[in-house]
């Protein structure tokens, strides 16, 4: 899914969901970026119920932040080009 319909089909559900906030945090595109900011983001926000990457580095990291944060019930959506990582739901689901 390219970047800008994921943008968009993220802000629709925002619109009709009041309480949905979208949040972009950049990265450099590493797993241990990904796990880095993802480990801030968690501990600034504990409310997290979804994680959505557009590489499958950042996802890497991104489940092993959400492992060690023991937050398996945050689902996990990758809409870059790996598909072992498309829509995946909890931590280690690789």
């Amino acid at each position: 899914m390219p970047v800008e319909a994921a943008k968009r089909a993220m802000q629709a559900v925002a619109d009709e969901n009041p309480d949905f906030e979208v949040t972009v945090v950049h990265t450099d595109y590493t797993s241990a970026d990904g796990l880095a900011k993802t480990q801030n983001y968690l501990q600034a926000n504990d409310d997290v119920t979804i994680v959505a990457t557009n590489y499958a580095e950042l996802t890497k990291g991104a489940l092993t932040a959400l492992d060690e944060a023991s937050l398996g019930s945050v689902k996990v959506y990758d809409y870059g080009g790996d598909p072992r990582f498309w829509m995946q739901s909890g931590p280690g689901k690789s």
